[in-house]
């Protein structure tokens, strides 16, 4: 991935497993640990160009993510479609990986959490918060009030809370 095109060093890479390693082990996610891969992800894409990570994350999705994607997701998503309903991926993920995957899936659209650009470059900042928790329910109302759903007739499905 990131990693192999050298966008970060080992030790962020160390740093970062090490947060995933706690978080899987204590099951609870910590808003210090929460804020410092925030902070981390946002400094690696600093100064790059929206173009060049859109770029890499198709090649990222074709090496790494294609094939882990669940197939019983992928049936559920299509079997969503194919009765005539949108589906929409909403993640905590940056929006431009979570708009690749909805692209590839042949999905109706997606949500994530947005990078700041300007003139196409990543500030290293966010727009907002996190799509994450009262944030992702917050922003899947906005969506259903601007595409005119009615959420008691819309499908939700989730590995997180």
């Amino acid at each position: 991935g990131l990693y192999k095109r050298k966008f970060f060093e080992r030790r962020e890479l160390t740093r970062f497993a090490w947060q995933q390693a706690w978080f899987r082990l204590a099951g609870v996610e910590d808003p210090e640990h929460m804020q410092d891969a925030r902070d981390s992800a946002l400094s690696i894409v600093k100064g790059h160009r929206v173009s060049e990570l859109m770029s890499i994350g198709e090649e990222i999705y074709d090496e790494y993510m294609a094939d882990r994607i669940w197939p019983g997701t992928r049936a559920l998503a299509q079997a969503h479609l194919d009765a005539g309903q949108r589906v929409w991926l909403v993640t905590a993920a940056p929006v431009e990986t979570a708009t690749i995957i909805a692209r590839r899936l042949g999905l109706t659209g997606a949500l994530g959490t947005v990078a700041e650009s300007v003139d196409g470059v990543y500030t290293g900042r966010l727009v907002g918060e996190p799509l994450h928790g009262p944030a992702k329910a917050e922003a899947v109302r906005a969506l259903a009030a601007a595409e005119e759903l009615d959420l008691e007739r819309c499908a939700a499905y989730s590995d997180s809370h």
